[in-house]
């Protein structure tokens, strides 16, 4: 007896949401690797300029670990999730703040309490 399985459309198709973060993770990865590169090039052209052979390899680690940090800033600097996540840490220390508040009127309470039951001793 054959066991036979059907997968609904809905769970063999990618949602759109999925194949958006796919493509914006590709375009990062291709930035990334396109940064990487350009800069070991250069790097590599100016070592080759001072120093032929060792200059050259030196010069190219120079400058694929420049062009990394420079495609990660850029990927950063076109997160789009980054006012999200910046409005969330806002919201998180006015909750903070609230607590601590609270935490400050409940110990004036406390004291105050504290000091009336002394008073009718």
């Amino acid at each position: 007896m054959a066991l036979r399985t059907t997968l609904s459309k809905d769970a063999t198709e990618e949602s759109e949401e999925d194949k958006k973060k796919k493509k914006a993770k590709s375009k990062a990865t291709t930035g990334t690797a396109t940064g990487v590169g350009s800069g070991a090039a250069s790097g590599a052209a100016a070592g080759t300029m001072i120093s032929p052979g060792v200059g050259t390899v030196i010069g190219a680690g120079i400058g694929a670990a420049a062009g990394a940090v420079d495609a990660n800033r850029a990927d950063k600097a076109t997160d789009p999730n980054r006012p999200k996540r910046r409005r969330l840490a806002a919201a998180g220390e006015k909750v903070r703040e609230q607590r601590g508040k609270q935490e400050r009127a409940l110990a004036t309470l406390s004291q105050a309490v504290f000091d009336w039951a002394a008073s009718i001793r």
